[in-house]
């Protein structure tokens, strides 16, 4: 953070009030008058790669949190950041692939997206169907296929079919990613305060 030509260093994420603090040994009222800027990015987890074959892409998600810092402030970081480290750690590899299927990094529809990740199926290694088939068959062990009769299987099909129920999308770099529960993006990332206004406006309600 820094104010006037005066900097302190802040670790995310933290209590309002240690911002707070931070602004005012700078000379800031209030934490809103200050710029911000990420020195690094680090998560103190475990050699994150390898649910269903995807990797912890670390720079698109700094440049991600960048772009929330240079836009939205050092609140909605924090908020983001937050979100981030109370992540389940074999889930964290997801958030960027999700983000990028939903376009949108706006720091509110990234704390929707990280508290529905359960609702979404991550794949890597995936650029078209008969990969994707073969990856959701080897991530479901009900479905555990014997190796000599793996060439019996249209793994093509498969994904085909999966694709279409799912309706999903193959990113760059190899992963696709669709949501798997019976609830669409929409509903995931709508206004909750919106939707509860509509609602106190319905008739009968």
């Amino acid at each position: 953070m820094s104010y006037q030509g005066n900097t302190n260093y802040v670790n995310l994420p933290d209590t309002r009030m240690a911002l707070e603090r931070a602004a005012f040994r700078m000379g800031a009222r209030d934490v809103s008058k200050c710029k911000c800027k990420i020195d690094y990015t680090e998560f103190n987890v475990k050699e994150l790669q390898d649910l269903n074959s995807v990797e912890m892409q670390y720079d698109k998600l700094q440049s991600i949190l960048e772009n929330i810092c240079e836009n939205e402030g050092i609140d909605k970081l924090n908020i983001v950041v937050n979100k981030l480290v109370q992540s389940d750690d074999t889930k964290l590899t997801y958030i960027v692939p999700v983000i990028e299927y939903a376009q949108d990094s706006s720091s509110d529809a990234i704390v929707k997206l990280i508290d529905n990740i359960d609702s979404f199926a991550v794949f890597g290694d995936v650029s078209d169907a008969c990969e994707l088939g073969e990856a959701v068959i080897n991530a479901s062990p009900e479905y555990n296929i014997h190796i000599e009769l793996e060439d019996y299987f249209d793994f093509e099909k498969y994904g085909e079919d999966v694709d279409m129920e799912w309706q999903g999308k193959y990113l760059d770099g190899n992963i696709y990613v669709a949501i798997k529960d019976y609830i669409t993006l929409e509903e995931i990332l709508r206004d909750d305060e919106l939707c509860e206004e509509q609602g106190m406006q319905m008739p009968g309600m």
